[in-house]
């Protein structure tokens, strides 16, 4: 039971700048049981409160041991507690400035705590702080408390759930100096009212529509209504800003554990010593280590845009088909790895694999082929071409997808940084890119519109571009960033129609190849003057168009259900910042990707 004592503290509800400091309320008896609590709390209505009920962990129980602390418009508190406080108190009071030392009234870690904050920040004595500052800060404060632990020899791990607002920004952290232990719980829920129902001092959150007018943070849940609260991770912090948008970053250390990591699953639950320390045995460096990695990511590119021409160019179709079967095999292989597996030194294991399936190819097709290769080869080219819409309406949505996440960090980019240069550079940009969309499209028009149905087609597409685009921006359900990107695909497919399908790019060729690494110069020759010469560039602008856009939606897809994927005006518990991880889903995108592209070669190949 929390009954040593509570503290509230509150913001005028008539906001005035130049004292717009907190009200604070605190007392050293039960909150249950203090009637001026009460009767405070039926009278005082305001935008913003902080509740603290203590449990003493450290420091005597006195009326300046009780949260929140404030200092100037700054309201702080803490749940938790810093561990072997007395052997970091010392170096902690030594790094900080008179103004954040001379400010500690009480005895608990937590005030300190509060005054080395203060100490992070560029003035904290200013009028008024970004959601940038206040959030660095944060993040600053944690590393420091981190790093007089490390320097004392402190094992056990410290609870930092910290809380601090202005009156307009409000900061929360749930944390814990562990990547085994749990942290101290953390919730929040979101809505439009939050009223008694049902008698007996029964509440619920309710929600009339998507805008959120309430956010409340929490220890615990305060209600029974469960679904209407959403865990915080265990080392995140919440940012609700001053436009009521909730975002949750991860606060990434030594002691964050990826969602991807099994030890992220099961609390107490580390990888095999043999998974964990791979990456450091093999990879001591994490300069190299990234070399590695980008190098593994990068031959995923050459595969598609170099080796499957090469062997459509020096050898024939059915080789080519044969080279993307073995192409698909090895990402369901790699997929089903990263689903059981998860590792990031997967990366590594994909180095020899591309090239060692183009020279299988060319051995395969050096003399006479198994009739079995070729059966293979022709059915696995008619499966694409029968799956070939359903690969095109994939890219169409992963298109959309992109262009709404561009729209979404645009408007996420200037929230959190709040200037004027991001708005009027984003602005720009969104207006350039209006332009050549337009543009584009007028060249492209007359060899897209080469029938009277085609030319209603793309009229129809023109249209509605331009309408949905309008009654976004009235009911406020996209912006000029989204709608620019838009736009672009529009004019790119609209171009891409004009292209003349039916023109064969690709000789079939017959050519006998003798396995031997002499002969492999010569087949380069064929492929640069290909690349340069015969491959006709929409072919190519559209390969890698495909593989940029599907490699980044693939990355997106995975956060759908706990990213804000509607409009600014979507509910807060959507708006969760997570990093980017392999899931099942990105794995099927990426494999369905590439299948993407080699049904577009191969359509190409085989015209005419």
């Amino acid at each position: 039971m929390n009954g040593d004592g509570f503290g509230v503290g509150w913001y005028d509800s008539v906001y005035d700048e130049e004292s717009y400091q907190p009200c604070i309320f605190t007392s050293i008896t039960p909150a249950w049981n203090n009637v001026n609590l009460v009767r405070l709390a039926e009278k005082i209505k305001s935008p913003l409160v902080f509740g603290h009920v203590r449990a003493t962990t450290a420091g005597s129980l006195s009326l300046d041991n009780c949260h929140p602390f404030v200092h100037g418009r700054l309201m702080f508190m803490h749940n938790g507690g810093i561990a072997d406080f007395p052997l970091v108190k010392r170096r902690l009071q030594a790094d900080l400035p008179d103004v954040a030392f001379n400010k500690v009234q009480g005895n608990t870690d937590s005030e300190w705590a509060f005054a080395l904050f203060l100490s992070k920040l560029p003035d904290p004595n200013a009028k008024s702080f970004t959601t940038a500052m206040l959030r660095d800060a944060m993040f600053k404060t944690i590393a420091s408390l981190n790093h007089y632990a490390e320097e004392a020899g402190i094992t056990e791990p410290s609870l930092m759930n910290f809380c601090v607002t202005d009156g307009e920004t409000v900061i929360a952290t749930r944390y814990i100096s562990s990547k085994t232990d749990e942290a101290a719980s953390l919730w929040y829920s979101s809505g439009t009212t939050f009223s008694e129902f049902g008698g007996g001092g029964h509440y619920k959150m309710s929600k009339a529509d998507k805008r959120e007018n309430i956010i409340m943070v929490a220890s615990e849940p305060l209600t029974f209504e469960r679904a209407d609260w959403m865990e915080i991770k265990t080392n995140n912090m919440v940012v609700v800003t001053p436009k009521m948008n909730l975002l949750q970053i991860p606060i990434v250390d030594k002691f964050y554990v990826p969602p991807s990591d099994p030890a992220s699953l099961t609390p107490g639950f580390s990888s095999p010593p043999i998974l964990s320390t791979f990456h450091d045995l093999v990879m001591p460096s994490p300069l190299l280590w990234r070399a590695v990695s980008s190098a593994a990511r990068s031959l995923t590119v050459a595969q598609i845009l170099l080796f499957l021409p090469l062997t459509l160019s020096t050898l024939s179709t059915p080789a080519f088909s044969f080279l993307s079967l073995c192409h698909a095999v090895h990402a369901f292989i790699h997929g089903t790895l990263v689903l059981l597996w998860g590792s990031p030194n997967l990366t590594v294991l994909q180095l020899p694999i591309h090239p060692f399936l183009l020279l299988l190819c060319f051995n395969v097709f050096s003399s006479n082929v198994n009739p079995w290769i070729l059966t293979a080869s022709r059915w696995w080219a008619y499966t694409l071409s029968l799956w070939g819409p359903f690969f095109f309406l994939l890219e169409g949505l992963s298109s959309l997808i992109v262009a709404q996440r561009l729209g979404q960090m645009g408007k996420r980019l200037i929230e959190q940084a709040d200037s004027e240069v991001y708005q009027f550079t984003l602005l720009v940009a969104a207006a350039v890119t209006y332009v050549l969309s337009a543009y584009w499209c007028v060249i492209a028009y007359p060899a897209a519109a080469s029938s009277p149905l085609s030319s209603t087609f793309l009229g129809v597409a023109l249209t509605a571009l331009v309408f949905l685009t309008l009654i976004g921006f009235v009911l406020k359900k996209t912006n000029i960033i989204e709608s620019s990107a838009i736009s672009l695909f529009i004019a790119y497919n609209l171009w891409l129609c004009g292209v003349d399908q039916n023109q064969a790019y690709f000789p079939e060729t017959a050519s006998s190849y003798v396995p031997l690494i002499g002969n492999l110069k010569p087949h380069f020759d064929v492929l640069q003057n290909f690349v340069t010469n015969t491959l006709p560039k929409p072919l190519l602008i559209t390969l890698v168009y495909r593989l940029s856009i599907l490699q980044y939606a693939s990355r997106i897809l995975p956060t759908i259900g706990t990213d804000n994927w509607d409009s600014d005006n979507a509910p807060v518990r959507q708006r969760v910042f997570t990093p980017f991880t392999p899931r099942p889903v990105l794995c099927c995108l990426v494999a369905m990707g590439k299948r993407i592209l080699h049904t577009r070669t191969l359509g190409r190949g085989v015209g005419g």
